[in-house]
């Protein structure tokens, strides 16, 4: 992607130097000489010339200029106009908005074409415009952005061949009113994208200002979203869903530059890393370590609101140099260490500091933190590990130390950027992460800091650091460990192994004399650096302000009430100098500045009241800080935090409007913020410190009494604080017009958090019961909530869930989860899930082991003897049923609709492996076949088996049934090398044909040239086509892409054709009459287990199913993938029953999934 970035802008890497440019086209049609339209089925759409000059002024806000063009009813060749700009040599970034009338060439390509103001098709279609921009070998090509607001505008979105270009290669993009079948309406597309850039540039949706660009996907949600307003308010009941370039979900368009931040470089500090910060420190916090954390508490700057590069740390002497001595010295014990105190103590800050000096990768950055410590800081370390804990699971933190082991032993390559799979959270945890140890046999520490501060801490203390604190005991088994946390009862275990081995560093229990001089250096080295008591003439009163908070902080005090110490001495200090620079003014005399620093505030209640009092005019910020003090993860970003800060106003308060919330954010609340960016490019917040987080949701759980009430009512629940945010939280989902929430068009924060967030308020069990927001939640958030579910049917969909849990975490989109969701609910025939997911526009599945429900298109049937080795569906008495062997001999009949199984058939001593469905003597009869070397027909009405015939050599793995000379035979193949023909009137073998010389895997009859033949496929990787009545090879088709195992045949244009699935992952069409492959089909990303073809609406249709545990639906005329199907195995083999339905052999199920959704779309 930044190499098509940097094509895209030739090099020359910023904006202002790059030209953008805008071809907007509002193509109504012209009138006929009566006044009406030149086409009686369409609008003239006489406003279209006014939306695209509004699109079109919109971008101008972006940089945008108009393309110099003509205007669209003028009489030239608009296919030519757009085809000029796309491959103009003096543009970088295009836009190519169009609105107006498209049409489909139903019944030949399907390709759609723009319609001109005669209401006549443009020359060629609007794909060819992508194929002119990405197909052009030679000269510039602009980047280039289609807004196509047509009716069937999805067609140019989804096309297959453009789906399947490397993303960072590509150059054309399309966002599409509608789908690929669908009509557009009322100028919605123009319209919401016109309301969307406004609201950029009124900065109503702000993003972070690091942020150059706003992603696309970000443009596009919120596009969708307006679309959906407008459906609502206006749109007459008539929906409409955007599409767009079809990409992989991991894909980062991020660095796209059609949209420009306006925020971009503004001075609104980002307190993030600073700009420049090289990438591989950008790379340590995509492994869950969070290196900023440490470098802001290194600096000890947050508590002033400075930059955290200043390097303010003091004290704590003898701690650091011990440290550091141990992590020096790679053999040294012992083997667990732990530094403890109470919040404000200092542990992240001792820890920052030995991060910072040891880490390779911060030590060179960070110098201005740890340089003045001389020789007390340690030295570079390759051999650490470090996690930031806070919010962290067990699972994200093993997987930040797998990917972080297995860059130690890769030294020297690039950061890994993924970890794979993270080992079973089980005892045998600790025994994974020492096969990851690099193969030298040096020791590698770990380093844990804010372990409290985790997502159930317990668990991770548990699983994985008491187990890793023993291997510890011992260094020569490869590992150290370093925890910073607080000491309380959930962490006796390990605090206890620290202490008995003098490893436990307490900063709460260091000497007064030495905190003392620790924090007076501090207080003093904050004000020196800047402010009104930097200056010379100050200094007496510097020092005596020092030493005068120092020693009040310090003394000994009562364990509880008002001037207990609550927070550590150094945070306490830090805050309250703050509060000095900000609030009071300076003293000018040791006697007045020692005066002021006694009056430190030893309760962090007090102290942050005192700063809270200097801010009486803005109302709202408690609100806002006490809605953030109860956010999670990252941090929560503005549009939520608007929301969210309601449930903490006070009644007489006004709303908070989004200005005034921009406004505390950037001025009053910035001091105890700290920022992040999201992966939408939006700001993230949360407080600086967990004390002051704790302080916060304190406060709101103790809200004072209405002293006019005389009475006042017990509390309810309903009012508990994170209940009332909760309720806040809920405001933030869009909704339809029926009041279902639209969980796709929700804030990503909601998908990450929003379960936690209800498991506080105590209604986890409400939200685990919205099927939709189970399809868009993060997989790792649910995998934490779902123990705590209460309520049945909340239970139930955890466990639907949990059947396919590997593959819902891996799944690429919400569109894959809902897939899942909808088989295993089927599965585990949970009817209530089944009837209230949100339906996929190609598939309708059902699963029912035994379940009536004769009603729905899809049923799917459970056979409890192993692995399904072959299935067929027949027709008796008028309905459909499905045959199924298995591993025990015998095969199951059942029926289809109900589920019902109708007989068994039983005979077989081995595994039945070839199974063919024939009409014999007036009846349906199956014939099978498998490892008993024997052929078995049965009378499927009677359910009698009324032959066997033995057959001769190996194993047979493969047979089909063909017409010779009007009696019906059967070939059967398997591990003999040669293949036998039966007579099924005589039941007697005629012929033996030659075969593969290696075992024959599968069969299919076809009829060519007017002569009955068999398409073979081998293990030696060939296909070939047989005349069974000579007995001789016709042809060999080659060609193929490795091993071959799955064929099936039918008739395309009275032509005779096989598609044949490869090893490679792809599918191929080939033409028996000519031996030449005619169509590849390409996406699997595993072997291509079974192929079928099947009819849908008078158009050719191929079906796949593949080891990647996908089934795809083709467009055998266009080779484009119409449909996927996401299943929780691989799916072996496939039958075509009546009425749309395919059914597919998974394991030991059967799944029957209904094309009806997708066949309706293209009637």
């Amino acid at each position: 992607m930044r190499e098509a970035m940097r094509h895209a802008s030739r090099g020359q890497g910023s904006p202002a130097q790059q030209r953008y440019a805008v071809l907007s086209l509002g193509i109504s049609l012209t009138r006929t000489a009566d006044g009406e339209s030149p086409r009686v089925d369409l609008d003239v759409l006489e406003r279209a010339p006014e939306h695209a000059q509004n699109v079109t002024e919109a971008l101008r806000e972006f940089q945008y200029e108009r393309h110099a063009g003509t205007a669209p009813n003028d009489p030239v060749d608009l296919w030519q106009l757009v085809e000029g700009a796309v491959i103009s040599e003096d543009i970088d970034v295009l836009v190519v908005h169009i609105v107006g009338h498209g049409e489909l060439a139903l019944g030949s390509s399907e390709k759609l074409y723009i319609l001109d103001s005669a209401g006549k098709r443009l020359s060629h279609p609007a794909s060819a415009w992508i194929e002119r921009v990405e197909d052009r070998e030679e000269g510039h090509r602009p980047l280039t952005l289609f807004v196509l607001d047509v009716c069937y505008a999805g067609e140019v979105a989804v096309t297959s061949w453009h789906a399947q270009m490397d993303v960072a290669a590509r150059r054309a993009w399309v966002l599409a009113a509608t789908g690929p079948k669908d009509p557009a309406f009322g100028y919605r597309l123009s319209k919401a994208l016109t309301a969307v850039l406004g609201k950029y540039r009124a900065r109503e949706i702000r993003f972070d200002p690091s942020v150059q660009y706003i992603p696309p996907a970000v443009v596009f949600q919120d596009v969708e979203r307006t679309v959906q307003d407008l459906a609502a308010t206006g749109g007459g009941g008539l929906p409409q869903k955007i599409i767009t370039s079809l990409v992989p979900s991991h894909a980062d368009l991020s660095q796209l530059p059609f949209f420009l931040n306006p925020s971009y470089g503004e001075t609104r500090a980002r307190q993030g890393l600073p700009t420049g910060m090289p990438p591989e420190i950008a790379a340590l916090a995509s492994w869950a370590w969070d290196p900023e954390h440490f470098m802001r508490r290194a600096g000890g700057a947050e508590p002033v609101n400075r930059d955290w590069e200043e390097g303010y740390f003091c004290g704590r002497d003898d701690e650091l140099q011990e440290l550091s001595s141990w992590l020096d010295d790679e053999t040294a014990g012992p083997g667990l260490r732990a530094v403890t105190g109470r919040p404000g103590a200092g542990k992240s800050a001792l820890l920052g500091v030995l991060v910072c000096a040891a880490h390779p990768t911060l030590r060179r950055h960070t110098r201005a933190l740890w340089r003045g410590l001389g020789g007390s800081a340690p030295g570079e370390n390759e051999r650490i590990v470090v996690v930031h804990a806070r919010r962290l699971g067990l699972g994200q933190i093993v997987d930040s130390l797998v990917r972080q082991l297995r860059h130690i032993e890769d030294q020297g390559g690039s950061p890994v950027q993924s970890g794979g799979d993270s080992p079973p959270l089980d005892r045998h945890l600790v025994d994974h992460l020492a096969t990851l140890l690099p193969s030298d046999g040096r020791t590698v520490t770990v380093i844990i800091d804010a372990l409290d501060e985790a997502d159930r801490p317990e668990q991770i203390t548990e699983h994985l650091l008491v187990p890793l604190a023993k291997k510890a005991q011992n260094v020569r088994d490869g590992w150290r460990l370093l925890v910073g946390t607080r000491d309380d009862g959930r962490f006796i275990e390990l605090l206890r192994m620290a202490r008995d081995e003098n490893g436990c560093t307490d900063l709460s229990a260091a000497a007064p004399e030495s905190v003392r001089s620790g924090v007076t250096e501090y207080v003093d080295t904050l004000l020196s650096a800047d402010g009104p008591y930097a200056h010379g003439a100050r200094r007496p009163a510097r020092q005596a302000l020092a030493q005068a908070i120092a020693t009040r902080l310090t003394e000994l005090g009562p364990a509880q009430g008002k001037d207990a110490l609550q927070s550590g001495e150094f945070l306490t200090a830090g805050l309250y100098v703050h509060y000095v620079l900000a609030a009071e003014q300076p003293c000018d005399t040791p006697e007045a500045a020692a005066e002021l620093g006694r009056a430190v505030p030893r309760s962090l209640t007090e102290l942050l009241e005192l700063d809270l009092r200097r801010h009486q005019d803005r109302p709202h910020l408690r609100a806002v800080l006490t809605a953030l003090a109860f956010g999670q993860g990252s941090g929560v970003p503005e549009s939520v935090l608007l929301h969210t800060a309601a449930a903490f106003s006070g009644p007489n308060d006004a709303p908070l409007l989004l200005h005034e919330l921009y406004t505390l954010l950037d001025g009053e609340a910035r001091f105890y913020l700290r920022r992040a960016v999201d992966v939408d490019g939006t700001t993230l917040y949360r407080l600086f410190h967990e004390g002051l987080a704790e302080w916060l949701r304190d406060s709101a759980d103790r809200q004072p009494p209405d002293p006019s009430d005389p009475d006042p009512p017990d509390s309810d629940p309903a009012d508990a604080p994170a209940r009332r945010l909760y309720d806040q939280l809920l405001t933030c989902v869009p909704r339809d017009g029926q009041g279902q929430k639209l969980w796709h068009l929700a804030a990503s924060y909601l998908w990450r958090h929003a379960a936690q967030h209800a498991l506080d308020a105590g209604l986890l069990d409400d939200l685990l019961e919205d099927c939709g927001f189970l399809v868009h939640a993060y997989p790792p958030a649910l995998a934490v909530a779902f123990p705590h579910a209460r309520a049945r049917q909340a239970r139930l969909n955890a466990k639907v869930y949990r059947t396919s849990w590997t593959l819902h975490r891996a799944a690429e989109s919400p569109a894959a989860r809902l897939q899942l969701l909808t088989v295993d609910a089927a599965r585990l025939r949970n009817h209530r899930m089944r009837t209230v997911l949100p339906g996929d526009p190609h598939w309708s599945v059902r699963w029912a082991a035994g379940h009536r429900d004769p009603e729905g298109p899809v049923r799917v049937l459970a056979d409890d003897r192993g692995w399904i080795r072959a299935l067929a569906v027949v027709e008796l008495a008028g309905r459909p049923h499905v045959l199924t062997t298995g591993a025990d001999g015998s095969v199951r009949l059942s029926d289809l609709a109900t589920g019902q199984l109708v007989r068994r058939l039983r005979g077989h001593d081995g595994s039945v492996r070839a199974m063919a469905v024939t009409g014999l003597d007036g009846g349906p009869h199956a014939l099978t076949a498998g490892t008993d070397r024997s052929m078995r027909l049965w009378n499927l009405t009677t359910g009698t088996q009324t032959h066997q015939l033995e057959v001769r050599g190996g194993p047979v793995l493969a047979l089909t049934v063909l017409e010779l000379e009007g009696r019906p035979h059967a070939l059967t193949a398997g591990t003999d090398p040669s293949m036998l023909l039966w007579d099924l009137t005589t039941r007697r073998p005629t012929r033996r044909l030659p075969g593969h010389g290696r075992p024959v895997v599968s069969l299919a009859a076809v009829e060519l040239e007017g002569r009955p033949h068999v398409l073979t496929i081998g293990a030696d990787g060939s296909v070939r086509l047989w005349d069974p009545v000579t007995g001789q090879q016709t042809r060999k088709l080659t060609g193929h892409s490795g091993s071959v195992r799955a064929v099936a045949v039918t008739e395309l244009g009275g032509t005779p054709q096989a598609l044949i699935g490869n090893h490679d992952g792809s599918a191929c069409l080939w033409d028996l009459a000519s031996g030449q492959q005619r169509r590849t089909l390409v996406g699997h990303t595993g072997w291509v287990e079974a192929v079928a073809v099947i009819g849908l609406e008078g158009r050719p249709h191929a079906l796949t199913t593949s080891a990647d545990g996908t089934a795809r639906l083709w467009d055998l005329d266009t080779g484009s993938r119409v449909a996927l199907l996401r299943l929780p195995h691989k799916a072996s083999a496939i039958a075509v029953a009546p009425n749309d339905t395919i059914v597919l052999s998974i394991g030991h199920e059967v799944v029957a999934a209904s094309l009806e959704p997708f066949a309706r779309r293209i009637r």
